[in-house]
């Protein structure tokens, strides 16, 4: 059996708009994965300046720091994660940088600049590392850096 042309042209434009729905979150999705991936080479990068050894990015971890960039980013604001005052399992230290901004180049400048989020990025206790980030509806974006160690 065949759908009468009729049919189709009508369902035609939902499906467009579908298509265009997926494909915008695909490209949202792609964009805080590569901001996350961004950050996670900008905290590197400033540890091995300092003479200090890079740190592994983890799954584990990036997925607890995804989740709390994204609930920030829902809010619109600011705050420490819960999992910031206790290490993940395996760990003994833990520590949280959040940063909300236009780029990660931006929030990774100010994080830089503060003294206990810098501290965070070169503490040689941790070795381990997670990254989250997602776009608030206020256009911005919103980064969490998990460390552990």
């Amino acid at each position: 059996m065949t759908t009468p042309p009729t049919a189709l042209a009508r369902r035609a434009p939902r499906c467009a708009g579908l298509v265009v729905v997926v494909i915008l979150a695909l490209l949202i999705g792609a964009g805080c994965q590569e901001a996350a991936f961004s950050s996670a080479i900008a905290v590197n990068d400033t540890r091995s300046s300092v003479g200090r050894s890079t740190l592994t990015l983890e799954a584990d971890l990036s997925a607890v720091a995804q989740r709390h960039a994204e609930a920030m980013a829902r809010r619109g604001r600011l705050y420490h994660s819960y999992s910031s005052s206790r290490p993940p399992a395996g760990y003994r230290t833990v520590g949280e940088n959040v940063g909300r901004g236009h780029t990660v180049s931006g929030i990774h400048s100010a994080l830089r600049a503060s003294p206990g989020h810098y501290s965070n990025m070169v503490n040689p206790s941790f070795s381990a590392f997670g990254v989250g980030s997602a776009y608030g509806s206020d256009g911005k974006l919103y980064v969490t850096q998990l460390f552990a160690g």
